[in-house]
């Protein structure tokens, strides 16, 4: 079964037992959002840099608050709650802090506690900004020759995401932490943490153990980490995997 494309189910994998469960609430967690379905990902360009010529602003479709509010519901429902997400950082995209205001109006954060934090923006697509991707031979996720368009590789994103995070991990000792970003952020903390990549859809979650990331950070942990996937929809448009 193809996991993407699986409606509103909420996962927890264990990668030791193979079981399907809860987050146990006694833990606290880092939890990876991607944004809702912004107005780029059904016009299928690329939408990176708000300082470019080629940018556009690319706000959330109504699916993509659907999506969100969606996620949002089953956050809730397994706990996580304004008093309990003490850390909420944003990419400045645009496309992000709306997911992070349809969280408030939802009632999963809190507005007061939300920080706008550069490092989780998307991967800067140089060249092929505001560009489409059909017109180019390579996927939209595939960075592979990022510097031949002036683009971040994948290394970059990496090291800016990572750095944050071990930020996070090292300051922030009680609450939930969440993160509000894009594709290729999620994928690469994912990476980081679980030695899983995974791909989040628009409004997709992904939530790690806090004290499991602390392990990893000191080089303790020598099983892939649990990590849990919402997936908040079925229809969507190809582009919704890229940005």
């Amino acid at each position: 079964m193809n996991k993407l494309l699986i409606s509103s189910i909420v996962f927890f994998h264990n990668a030791k037992q193979g079981l399907l469960s809860r987050p146990p609430h006694h833990e606290r967690h880092m939890i990876i959002m991607r944004h809702g379905q912004g107005q780029h990902n059904v016009d299928q360009v690329y939408n990176s840099n708000p300082q470019h010529p080629n940018y556009k602003p690319s706000p959330l479709t109504k699916m993509g608050k659907e999506q969100v509010q969606e996620s949002a519901r089953k956050l809730l429902a397994d706990g996580f709650t304004p008093l309990n997400i003490e850390t909420i950082i944003v990419s400045p995209l645009q496309r992000a802090q709306e997911t992070a205001e349809a969280l408030v109006e939802a009632g999963l954060i809190r507005r007061d506690l939300i920080q706008t934090d550069a490092r989780l923006g998307e991967i800067l697509m140089g060249d092929r900004e505001g560009m489409p991707y059909q017109d180019f031979r390579d996927q939209p996720w595939d960075h592979t020759h990022a510097l031949d368009y002036e683009g971040e590789t994948e290394s970059q994103v990496n090291d800016r995401v990572t750095e944050l995070c071990s930020q996070l991990i090292k300051n922030h000792q009680t609450g939930h932490v969440l993160l509000i970003t894009h594709g290729t952020p999620a994928m690469e903390i994912s990476q980081t943490y679980s030695n899983i990549r995974v791909p989040l859809t628009t409004g997709g979650t992904c939530v790690f153990p806090l004290d499991r990331i602390h392990q990893a950070h000191k080089g303790a942990l020598s099983t892939p980490m649990e990590y849990q996937v919402v997936y908040t929809h079925k229809d969507r448009v190809e582009g919704d995997f890229a940005s």
